[in-house]
């Protein structure tokens, strides 16, 4: 996640500043308190990104009391950012926006515009996953209307993704393209590899729909080897799943099932039950298509035991 990176920056920023002898130097514990907010921060993105949520959940709560101890408004909203994205990623959407809204008063009242542009991005995710188009567009909107002219910092990156991936779901193929290669651009300029492999992941996901399938491949096999490199176990079941999905559609039945299977293993690991359940729905289908009724009962029994 890039929440440990700002809480990280914010807190090295506050010490060289305090450093400084026009500055007075503030009390101890309110130092120790923002470093260690920072590094419980850190500990949480370590575990999100393995898939770990509720020890993450645990080490963004912790960070979050450490950041109120002092009246560290910033790292409070951060930490609330952080603790929304592991609700919004398992689904429980109405303790994500109890954080999220928490995090963008924050920002208000400390009039924020790097702590707007998250929120702006945090509540349009939340919009999107609850199919809430249109609240999604203001959210992501209002965020593009305050970025600087051929500005290329994350939050950028990340609203610029964030709205292709709505154009993506609203079939405007040829915005959606342009605004990921946008935020692919800055993303490669400042080598964030995981922030890559998002994009990478959305032009396949683009590709497919379009028919072009090799190209979707070559796309998705990319955000596979940027999530593998920096070990986001769910952006590797994500493209897991969509290498299998490409395959499908060429037609190459064996390679949908192995790397739809390899999807379900990692989302069963990571107890994302919604995701595997769906894999093995993908999985029973791919063996009727094979012919293979007895592979399909098994895949048809395991998924029962989601129900």
């Amino acid at each position: 996640m890039t929440a440990s990176r700002n809480a990280l920056l914010s807190a090295l920023l506050a010490l060289l500043l305090w450093g400084c002898s026009s500055v007075p130097e503030p009390p101890d514990q309110i130092v120790d308190a923002q470093n260690r907010a920072a590094q419980l921060a850190g500990y949480g993105n370590n575990y999100f990104a393995r898939g770990q949520y509720p020890q993450a959940l645990q080490f963004f709560e912790m960070s979050l009391r450490e950041n109120l101890s002092v009246d560290h408004l910033p790292g409070a909203a951060r930490s609330h950012n952080s603790i929304g994205r592991v609700y919004l990623t398992v689904g429980a959407y109405d303790s994500a926006q109890v954080h999220f809204d928490a995090a963008y008063q924050i920002a208000r009242s400390e009039d924020s515009r790097q702590l707007r542009l998250q929120s702006y991005n945090n509540l349009g995710e939340l919009a999107l996953q609850r199919g809430d188009n249109a609240l999604a567009r203001l959210h992501f909107s209002r965020g593009i209307e305050q970025l600087r002219r051929a500005e290329d910092s994350l939050e950028a990156a990340i609203l610029y993704h964030n709205m292709a991936g709505l154009e993506h779901r609203q079939s405007n193929e040829r915005e959606a393209r342009r605004l990921t290669e946008q935020a692919l651009a800055i993303n490669q300029d400042a080598r964030r590899f995981e922030e890559m492999a998002a994009n990478f992941y959305l032009l396949a996901a683009i590709e497919s729909r379009a028919g072009n399938q090799q190209r979707a491949l070559e796309y998705a096999q990319q955000a596979l080897e940027y999530d593998k490199r920096m070990e986001n176990s769910t952006g590797i079941a994500q493209d897991l799943a969509a290498i299998g999905q490409v395959y499908l559609r060429m037609g190459e039945m064996q390679t949908a099932h192995d790397y739809s299977r390899r999807a379900y293993h990692v989302y069963s690991a990571l107890r994302l039950h919604a995701q595997a359940a769906a894999m093995l729905d993908r999985l029973q289908e791919i063996s009727l298509m094979q012919d293979d009724s007895e592979l399909a009962d098994y895949y048809r029994i395991r998924r029962e035991a989601y129900e």
